[in-house]
């Protein structure tokens, strides 16, 4: 798009002009639940929340959940490089270009293995495994291969290589791998924190607070991590044997700056004090805070309160609440009313609404394998298209072609990118 640009800025009489997106306000997402019987669904949900407020650039949330839970910037900007060297990863194994694929993947993975206590989306991790392993049996190394197709199979026993996306003989070599792993067998993990209750993600998956026992894991390598507000992440790898049972204990250490972050999580209740979240949202440096109560509702549904605070604003809080259940509609539903509350002016009457657990579950996600759009011709030829369409516009009005405004003026081209 820069020779666009370039071209599109040298016809006489005509400006350019690009509409740009205001930064979002800084932000912090928490969730309450009423019961422990809840919490494990609140810290399910309250993940995907923040993953969405990020994605969609509603809510700038990185910063203070670094802050929160004493990540460092190199840390950040570690894994932004991981994360574009899987992407370069997997475009060049998209295109066939293997070696390179290679070694973009590698070093993706040895940044993610670098910083496991700060990875969320682990799904990007093992994805990147199971594209290293493909592009080395394609390349004619299979057996470097087989490393990476066993990592996959103990992070995340259920991952497999699609086969209308990956060839048959790396579908085949994963499976004859897998079969060998699989006949080691399997063992147990107990996970300790100290101080005790910090929440315990097993291979990416949360399994709970501290202790938490684990059983039926593949023999090998695991990656546990554990973190708790006002305390510094940690991760660590587990090793299980067959038929044994281990044990890990992670100690963790406060956060400077953060001290009363601990406190101030733990007096969040059903009837949350205003003043108690403004509080929180100064002492982590944010503008609004958004919090998910949960508390127990008729025939095991689940209440929601959503509240979105304006931090030193004094006003009341934005909510929804909604009657859901503890399914993938639920999860998705308390997405959907998340932004909703991030999205609305300051005084908006809350509604409420009641979910059905029978409605269909949400699509499944697409496929790996990018689609058209995702090809670096396909956007060549729009751009190529793009161009050539302004270029004869131009010139049909120069020669009057085009219909001329009042001013005498050609316009104005706008082009705003999304």
């Amino acid at each position: 798009m820069r020779r666009a640009a370039l071209i599109l800025s040298a016809l006489p009489g005509l400006t350019w002009s690009a509409t740009t997106r205001a930064d979002p306000p800084t932000g912090y997402v928490s969730a309450v639940a009423s019961e422990p019987d809840l919490e494990p669904f609140a810290a399910q949900v309250v993940d995907s929340v923040r993953a969405e407020l990020e994605r969609g650039g509603h809510l700038a949330l990185a910063a203070a959940e670094a802050r929160v839970h004493g990540l460092e910037a190199e840390t950040s900007s570690d894994l932004d490089r991981a994360r574009g060297l899987y992407a370069a990863g997997r475009e060049a194994y998209d295109d066939l270009e293997l070696t390179e694929a290679v070694t973009k993947l590698t070093r993706a993975i040895a940044l993610f293995d670098t910083h496991l206590r700060a990875l969320d989306d682990f799904d990007v991790y093992v994805d990147a495994l199971l594209r290293l392993g493909a592009a080395r049996v394609l390349n004619g190394n299979a057996r470097d291969a087989d490393a990476a197709f066993v990592r996959v199979y103990t992070l995340a026993p259920q991952r497999t290589p699609d086969p209308e996306i990956y060839p048959s003989e790396v579908v085949t070599r994963f499976a004859e791998t897998v079969a060998r792993a699989r006949r080691a067998g399997s063992g147990a993990l107990e996970v300790q924190s100290e101080p005790a209750g910090a929440w315990v993600y097993v291979d990416g998956s949360l399994r709970g607070r501290a202790p938490v026992r684990v059983d039926d894991m593949a023999a090998g390598s695991h990656v546990v991590r554990v973190r708790s507000p006002g305390f510094a992440d940690r991760a660590a790898a587990a090793s299980v044997r067959a038929r044994r049972s281990e044990s890990l204990t992670l100690e963790l250490e406060p956060v400077d700056g953060m001290q009363e972050v601990p406190s101030l999580v733990s007096r969040l209740s059903i009837d949350v004090p205003g003043g108690t979240v403004e509080e929180l949202g100064r002492a982590i440096e944010v503008s609004r805070v958004v919090l998910l109560v949960f508390s127990a509702g008729p025939e095991g549904e689940v209440a929601l309160d959503v509240r979105r605070y304006d931090v030193g604003s004094g006003a009341a809080p934005v909510r929804r609440t909604a009657s859901l259940s503890q399914d993938a509609v639920g999860v998705e539903e308390v997405v959907r009313l998340a932004l909703e509350v991030v999205r609305a002016q300051a005084g908006e009457v809350q509604t409420r609404v009641r979910v059905s657990n029978h409605l269909p579950p949400p699509p499944p996600p697409p496929a790996t394998r990018g689609g058209i759009t995702t090809r670096w011709w396909f956007w060549t030829g729009v751009g190529a298209v793009v161009v050539g369409g302004v270029v004869l516009t131009v010139a049909l009005a120069s020669s009057g072609g085009g219909r001329p405004r009042g001013d005498g003026s050609m316009g104005e081209v706008v082009m705003s990118f999304r």
